[in-house]
């Protein structure tokens, strides 16, 4: 399943920064020899739940935007 298309209501840039947000917040998952980024382990283990924070990031932007917008 692409994120895109799973996500169509975000734009890649969202996305983008989301995956960047959760990359840098969490330590990468091993397995193994394998190494994964926690934005694709949150993906592709619960979509539902990645699709549920990115929208609170982005509500969370645009919160912030529009606080900073008001001083």
């Amino acid at each position: 399943m692409e994120k895109q298309n799973y996500c169509s209501d975000f734009n890649r840039e969202q996305i983008e920064q989301y995956d960047e947000m959760l990359d840098e917040c969490f330590e990468p998952v091993t397995l193994g020899s394998f190494t994964f980024n926690p934005s694709d382990v949150l993906f592709n283990c619960d979509p539902l739940a990645y699709r549920i924070g990115l929208d609170e990031y982005v509500y969370s932007m645009e919160q912030e935007e529009e606080d900073d917008n008001e001083e």
